[in-house]
């Protein structure tokens, strides 16, 4: 078998795996959600098609935190099986060192990277903003500790920058709101030192046009009145996972010159474009864990690998991303110094058993 055959072997396997893994966890995860929305919710009203309808619009968002243990537990599988059914012996007699067999996993990786960032990234973006509290209304997300709220809808951004809220969510106090145009142009810019919601609506109370935006007035006498609903402080996380990656920079912009928190969003959009190269990077790992020329009945050993790289994984995951989330350390050098970090363990792994044989 040639080296290109080889190569394009491995890598078909690999992405035939991958795809199948993710299917598989992606039905789970599904129906967990199903389920526990059904056991939550037993009464007449419960739409259970609206229910599986929103799990689904849902689920392709938290594709992203899946894929770096679907790469993981595919990669693992791979490698365990060729090396059961003799492909690895073989390719190492005929000449082919491991070099050639984790080579094409590595570019597995990468191309799931890629084709999720820049191709279904912006699809589970859309499909998520379809699943939206209510018909016509803004979704939002999260920007630092639940007092910086954005809002996007099909004529620009919202901000709100919020000093407090109530225990129950029902009033804010010293409210600051800002609309952009969809070009990131100031239009208004609104303060008042309390809002509450009164029949469905956000109402600004003694609330002032600042009057330095391009808009058109929309204070009337003391009181400015925004359809948005009382949900919107409670749908901040999921939210945040709706902008797809070609507009996160203006996003980023926009957010900067109103003068909020952009942390959240810079994690988010230099973990998008890292994605690539860590799951790159973890089926690298997988690989040197479970690559073994010739069975030896250690499986066991190798799944506590496994699942020991897949512990770490989240830890690093979470804390980077809680570092990045909060401006504690810089997002980029975050999200490309795990798939560096991982990189590294996995030339560890082989070093150590290169010096065993």
């Amino acid at each position: 078998m040639g080296s290109r055959m080889l190569f394009f072997y491995v890598l078909r396997q690999h992405l035939l795996l991958t795809g199948l893994v993710l299917v598989l966890l992606t039905f789970i995860v599904a129906v967990i959600q199903f389920a526990e929305s059904s056991r939550l919710r037993r009464d007449e009203t419960w739409d259970a098609l609206g229910s599986l309808e929103r799990i689904l619009l849902q689920t392709p968002t938290f594709l992203q935190s899946m894929l770096p243990y679907v790469v993981l537990i595919a990669t693992a599988l791979l490698v365990y099986r060729m090396g059961k059914q003799y492909e690895l012996a073989i390719f190492s007699q005929i000449g082919r060192p491991w070099r050639r067999v984790l080579l094409p996993l590595v570019a597995g990786g990468v191309i799931v990277g890629l084709v999720y960032s820049f191709l279904l990234n912006p699809l589970a973006s859309y499909s998520a903003m379809q699943d939206g509290p209510e018909a016509g209304v803004a979704d939002s997300m999260e920007m630092e500790e639940g007092r910086e709220v954005v809002l996007r809808d099909e004529n620009g951004f919202h901000f709100l920058l919020i000093d407090s809220i109530n225990d129950d969510a029902t009033a804010l106090e010293g409210v600051t709101y800002l609309r952009l145009d969809n070009d990131h142009r100031l239009l208004n810019r609104v303060s008042a030192p309390r809002a509450a919601w009164l029949d469905g609506e956000l109402v600004f109370t003694q609330a002032t046009d600042l009057g330095t935006g391009a808009g058109e007035p929309i204070v009337e006498n003391g009181e400015l009145r925004l359809a948005f609903p009382r949900s919107v402080l409670q749908l901040r996380e999921r939210d945040r996972l709706t902008i797809p990656i070609y507009e996160l920079p203006a996003v980023i912009r926009a957010t900067r010159m109103v003068g909020a928190s952009p942390w959240g969003l810079q994690a988010r959009f230099q973990s998008l474009i890292a994605l690539p190269a860590l799951l790159g990077a973890v089926a690298f790992l997988a690989g040197a864990l479970v690559y073994h020329p010739v069975i030896r009945g250690k499986w066991r050993k190798d799944v506590i690998a496994v699942l020991g790289a897949a512990f770490g994984l989240y830890f690093f995951l979470t804390f980077s991303e809680a570092l990045a989330s909060s401006g504690a350390a810089p997002a980029a050098l975050l999200a490309w110094g795990l798939p560096v970090l991982v990189g590294l363990a996995g030339i560890a792994v082989l070093s150590v058993r290169g010096k065993r044989r």
